[in-house]
């Protein structure tokens, strides 16, 4: 469900809104636009090829007490994204899992932070790959936080989509591959850009290892 929330004016975020305000051109129809540099995605894949699952699954946080009846589990500490400042969208990307602590049902997602200038994207799906194919769903969270406080108006939206588990077990086989073939997927934009972006098969890897301890700690199937 999409909700917007004003941000309150703050004269320190002036110089970011400068940096972010390259001018959009509207369009009829979105239009791909392909995330990274040349040089940001080496150095993303520079540290893609760091990560290991069993790093990644001891920097898996866990959200969990006895007033809650679902555990929720997310790489949100496992990397970060390189933005440049100049960037006309800073983005960060991670999964998260929900585990129904009575069945051990759990749902993954995919949940990304945007940031950008211009008119709203309104972000309303994804494209993404699955077993050599492309597959496509709806955002299960969408959320806009706005404010033109210098008459730019600057956009923070956090959304995600849904991905099945057995995506998950498919990259984690390939999280020791190298080089590294990152997963790849595309947030559509009803106006404006598409955003496109990527994830190491080892962050999948090593959520999938805190789950599975996570359920066999608790007796979960």
């Amino acid at each position: 469900m999409r909700s917007r929330t004003r941000w309150r004016r703050n004269a320190g975020i002036l110089p970011l809104v400068l940096a972010l305000s390259a001018p959009i051109i509207p369009t009829a129809a979105a239009q791909v636009m392909t995330g990274w540099s040349d040089k940001q995605q080496a150095k993303r894949l520079e540290q893609f090829a760091r990560l290991t699952p069993g790093d990644v699954a001891k920097l898996v946080t866990t959200a969990d007490d006895d007033l809650e009846s679902v555990a929720t589990l997310t790489t949100d500490r496992v990397f970060k994204s390189p933005g440049g400042f100049s960037d006309r969208m800073r983005a960060d990307n991670f999964l998260r899992a929900l585990i129904d602590k009575k069945s051990g049902r759990t749902i993954f997602q995919l949940y990304a932070q945007l940031l950008y200038t211009g008119e709203p994207r309104r972000f309303t799906g994804a494209n993404f790959q699955l077993a050599g194919t492309i597959a496509s769903g709806p955002l299960t969270i969408s959320n806009e936080m706005v404010d033109c406080p210098y008459g730019v108006c600057m956009h923070e939206e956090h959304i995600a989509f849904e991905i099945p588990e057995a995506l998950l077990r498919e990259l984690a086989t390939r999280a020791n591959e190298r080089p590294v073939r990152p997963w790849r997927f595309r947030l559509k934009a009803q106006n404006s850009e598409d955003w496109t972006d990527d994830m190491a098969p080892a962050e999948a890897a090593g959520l999938l290892v805190a789950v599975d301890r996570y359920r066999r700690e608790h007796g979960l199937p």
